[in-house]
Parts: structure tokens; C-alpha cells; sequence
């Protein structure tokens, strides 16, 4: 496995980008714990060309340059002959001599019905060639501790009502979703992270690990003795069932999340 993907859901759209860069910088600044390397980061996008931020943003994180930057970020739709902003689409890169690069990415859209789907953000650590554990090991990483400390940082940050680490759809056993099974809005994974609200309606689930935090939030371990591995069948198998304690959040009629 080459990388290690995490991505949260937020709760509520952020709307301005002064919040979004208020979050932004708190994360970066997370980021740069697990390794002080990960401070050079380079915003990736249409308008690079034109841009009045730098190549290689400011460190540590100026509010002010990413409030900018930000603002370059815009998304905006034709509406009834106008044109209107719709939403914020970032996304920022670690350089490429890191032995194990960062892809962070935050899609905002505060206009559409399935605005849940569409306002998440997500970190992904990469290496280009090789196995990514072993390059954590390498650097004097603990991979569990390390994917550990990054969900936690971004879900919280973020106001995220729900972030995992290698989050997937797991009911199908690696099979193909039916085209009419509707994609569920809370998924498992690795690692999940929910909460207040969320994490008080999940079902008991039998050898799932839960860790209650300090916010009342609550982080859910499918496999806390070894690094999570889609190709074992019991690690799949844990992720199923922490895929059916998370079954209330789904129920079309559930109120979480509306």
C-alpha cells in the first residue's frame, strides 16, 4: 500500500472564507507535528498562473495569505444569468523530494441539497514508489500512532461529523455496489472518528475498539493490534461489522446530520 487516506465530512458548510482559513491553518499546523517537514506547502490549482499568493506558502500559516488564497479558490455557477459563488474548492502539496508527501484537498458547497456529500476534506500521505509503512518505520514513525494523531487532529478541527482513515463501503465483500444501493453517508473503515451527536447513536458492536474523547466525540478502531489491511478477510470483516454499528446514522430517517 502506497498511501494512507483519510477524509472527514463536515457538519455544517463553512460559508466565508475567513472561518475556512482559520481551520486551514490549525490543520496545517497539526500536520507539521507528526513530521516538521511538512511545512512547505504548494497550492495547486487553475489560477496558480495569475495567483498573488506565493508558490510556497508562508510558515508558519498566515491567515491573511490564506484568507487570499482562498478567495482565489472560489467556485462559482451561472444562476438565473448571474454569476454566483457556489463554494470553495482547495488543494495544496507537500514538495516531491519528501520521502512521503502530503495531498491535502477541501471541496465546500453551500448551495446543493446533498451539501454532505459535497463539504469534506481530506489528507493523504503518498509515497511514490514503495510501501508507505515502511517508510513511516523508517522516519522513526509508528503507523498506528501516526494515522491515530492525524485523524484526530482533522476531525476536530474541521467540525467534522464524521472523518475515518481508509474509509470504505465495506458490505459488498469487494464486489461492485449495486446501482440502486445509495451510497451510505457514514461510512467505516480503519479508523472513525464521530462526534458528539453521531457517536451517542451508534448500535454496541462486539470487538470494536472506542476511545471517548474529550469533546464527547468518540474514535471507533476496527483493527487496533495491526495496521488496517483490505486484503484480510478479518480485517474486512471488522470493518463490516463497525459498518452496522454505524447503520442508525444511515437510516433515511434518522435526524443526524439534517
Amino acid at each position: 500500500m502506497n498511501h494512507l487516506a483519510l477524509e472527514g465530512q463536515l457538519a455544517i458548510p463553512f460559508a466565508n472564507a475567513e472561518a475556512i482559513a482559520e481551520r486551514l491553518a490549525r490543520n496545517l499546523e497539526g500536520i507539521a507535528a507528526l513530521n516538521p517537514r511538512y511545512c512547505r506547502w504548494m497550492p495547486s490549482g487553475t489560477r496558480r498562473h495569475r495567483s498573488v499568493v506565493p508558490g510556497t506558502l508562508t510558515w508558519p500559516p498566515d491567515q491573511a495569505e490564506l484568507h487570499t488564497w482562498i478567495n482565489e479558490s472560489a467556485a462559482f455557477e451561472s444562476r438565473k444569468g448571474r454569476k454566483q459563488r457556489v463554494g470553495y474548492r482547495l488543494r495544496a502539496l507537500t514538495p516531491e523530494d519528501d520521502s512521503i508527501r502530503v495531498d491535502f484537498w477541501l471541496t465546500v458547497d453551500f448551495t446543493d441539497s446533498s451539501w454532505w456529500f459535497l463539504n469534506r476534506v481530506g489528507i493523504t500521505f503518498f509515497v511514490a514508489r514503495g510501501n508507505i509503512w515502511v517508510e513511516l518505520h523508517r522516519g522513526g514513525q509508528n503507523p498506528i500512532a501516526f494515522a491515530r494523531h492525524a485523524l484526530l487532529d482533522l476531525g476536530p478541527t474541521w467540525d467534522c461529523d464524521w472523518a475515518a482513515a481508509c474509509q470504505g463501503d465495506f458490505r459488498w465483500g469487494g464486489g461492485e455496489r449495486p446501482s440502486n444501493a445509495p451510497l451510505p453517508r457514514y461510512r467505516s473503515g480503519w479508523m472513525v472518528y464521530l462526534d458528539r451527536v453521531c457517536a451517542a447513536r451508534v448500535k454496541e458492536v462486539q470487538d470494536i475498539h472506542v476511545d471517548k474523547l474529550p469533546n464527547g466525540g468518540a474514535l471507533f478502531t476496527s483493527t487496533s493490534d495491526a495496521i488496517f489491511d483490505v486484503g484480510k478477510a478479518n480485517h474486512w470483516a471488522a470493518a463490516l461489522r463497525l459498518q452496522e454499528a454505524l447503520s442508525p446514522l444511515n437510516d433515511p430517517d434518522s435526524e443526524v446530520g439534517k
